[in-house]
């Protein structure tokens, strides 16, 4: 017969199916960002495509957000970084 209790391993463990679906921080806000880059094109390339004025105001709005939240991400981390090494 089987013993069927579960074993303790210890040390390096084989990567389970929960573990390797768990994303870092920094690719988790890189898939983030990338994806609303890629809403925001299509948004706008709809825009384009059925002429709407609002449409094409709005997806540049967004647009320029993006980009805006991208430089304040960047500046955080840069003063994030200079307080810990100075």
């Amino acid at each position: 017969m089987e013993n069927l209790t579960p074993r303790i391993q210890t040390g390096n463990q084989i990567p389970s199916f929960k573990t390797m679906l768990m994303f870092s921080r920094t690719t988790l806000t890189r898939v983030l960002i990338i994806g609303f880059m890629v809403g925001v094109g299509y948004a706008l390339a709809k825009a384009f495509y059925h002429q709407s004025i609002m449409g094409i105001l709005f997806g540049f709005t967004s647009l320029g957000a993006g980009i805006y939240f991208l430089l304040l991400l960047a500046k955080a981390k840069e003063e994030m970084e200079s307080g810990q090494n100075g």
